[in-house]
């Protein structure tokens, strides 16, 4: 069986993984804002800041194919993250 890639095929699959990887940046970013302080969570808001700068851009409305807006994306990173932070520190 012959597996034939397109030219299309081979950036849709780059475009994700550029998307991917940005969304896990910020994840890691984020929850090292809530850990740490200092010199470190100012780098770690930065990170955060940077990353959802490419979810609002152009660049990333064209590696979605404006399939995906950015700012419901990054309300609901922050909704989930802050969800489990909530669960993972819960007072029982």
């Amino acid at each position: 069986m012959e597996i034939k890639v397109t030219c299309k095929d081979a950036y849709q699959s780059l475009a994700y993984a550029i998307v991917l990887q940005t969304v896990r940046d910020w994840r890691t970013a984020y929850r090292a804002t809530k850990r740490s302080y200092g010199e470190y969570s100012r780098m770690s808001w930065s990170r955060v800041y940077e990353c959802e700068k490419f979810f609002r851009s152009a660049w990333f409305r064209a590696l979605t194919n404006d399939n995906i807006d950015g700012e419901l994306l990054i309300k609901q990173l922050r909704k989930e993250e802050d969800e489990r932070w909530n669960r993972s520190h819960k007072q029982t």
